[in-house]
């Protein structure tokens, strides 16, 4: 059991990138970014020592489409009376 949160701890973090003193804009998706560099700006505090940049989000179901075909499964199947 241990070993297999483990490994799933460890696929997980396997895509985070660490990244040292780089600006987060143009740092790659799913980036951890250790004293974040940006012109003109003085962070203070956890701004100036984490940023974190995730990757892109999914695309959104289209609820529409998902319920109508859930119709068309429902109407097709036999009911008793």
């Amino acid at each position: 059991m241990i070993k297999t949160i483990f490994r799933r701890l460890r696929s997980s973090f396997a895509k985070w990138h660490f990244v040292l003193g780089r600006d987060p804009r143009q740092a790659p998706p799913f980036s951890i970014i250790l004293f974040p560099l940006r012109a003109s700006v003085l962070f203070c505090g956890i701004g100036g020592i984490l940023a974190v940049k995730s990757g892109p989000k999914p695309a959104a179901a289209d609820a529409g489409a998902n319920l109508a075909s859930c119709f068309a499964a429902i109407s097709k199947a036999p009911l008793l009376r």
